[in-house]
């Protein structure tokens, strides 16, 4: 079991994560750059140490990417967002190379990102790929901002709903977009404008597989502490089952 916390200026995070009970080995990673207002999830696909590195790779990239900024730079929230979509292109290219090496036949990471702006950091902005998510908690109720990245979305948008008769219930719920699977990868973005007291949550999918919204909305409404939470969350999702690596991360501004 991982575990961190940190704070810097108004801002205020925590994450938990376990490998859970039936993988081998633990495919999540996260990162939490509390000073340069960035935050991030991913979840490695690929079986082992394909899964693994490649999560780790994007984690990996953000943190130099984010350490080699001078001290003297002044950082915007557009320059912010610009690091962030250019280190995930750099895993990417990173990750797609290290698969063809390496003859692995799946290898990539879903990413869902945390960006504040300087100026005012509960304005900020979601980053995603795949099917890791975003939420955001406000006066007791939780609303997601991600829609995951899945054929089954992908049929809904598209309004071919009577198509996916035609496919299982696996084939409908795989991955449409994951970082490091192609040589161009597309990710989405949303701008989240944040009221004071606001959380919000970073999580992959062994988290939402074993615990339901209302779940997760009543365990945030009953702690003020973002590592009890965060705690809470993930016991939760262990004691459901813990079929899937957990990750969870919780970022405050005041």
């Amino acid at each position: 079991m991982r575990s961190e916390t940190g704070k810097v200026g108004a801002l205020e995070y925590a994450f938990a994560g376990a490998k859970g009970f039936v993988r081998s080995n633990n495919e999540d990673n996260c990162i939490g750059l509390c000073a340069h207002g960035v935050f991030a999830v991913a979840d490695g696909m690929g079986g082992g140490e394909a899964g693994e590195i490649a999560s780790g790779l994007i984690v990996d990239t953000l943190r130099k990417g984010f350490g080699a900024l001078g001290s003297d730079l002044k950082e915007t929230f557009e320059s912010r967002r610009e690091l962030v979509q250019a280190c995930l292109e750099e895993a990417n290219d990173e990750i797609f190379e290290y698969s063809v090496r390496n003859e692995f036949n799946v290898m990539g990471s879903t990413f869902v990102g945390l960006v504040s702006d300087p100026e005012k950091p509960r304005r900020m902005a979601v980053c995603y790929v795949g099917d890791s998510r975003a939420y955001y908690f406000r006066d007791g109720d939780l609303v997601q901002v991600t829609e995951d990245h899945t054929v089954y979305n992908d049929y809904i948008r598209a309004g071919r709903e009577a198509e996916l008769a035609s496919l299982s219930p696996k084939a409908q719920q795989a991955l449409s977009r994951a970082v490091g699977v192609g040589r161009i990868v597309e990710e989405d973005w949303i701008e989240l404008p944040l009221h004071r007291g606001d959380i919000v949550l970073l999580c992959t999918d062994g988290l939402t597989k074993m615990i339901d919204d209302k779940t997760i909305e009543r365990i945030l409404g009953s702690t003020s502490s973002l590592a009890g939470a965060c705690s809470a969350l993930l016991s939760f999702a262990l004691s459901s089952g813990g079929r899937d690596n957990v990750t969870v991360l919780l970022v405050r501004a005041e």
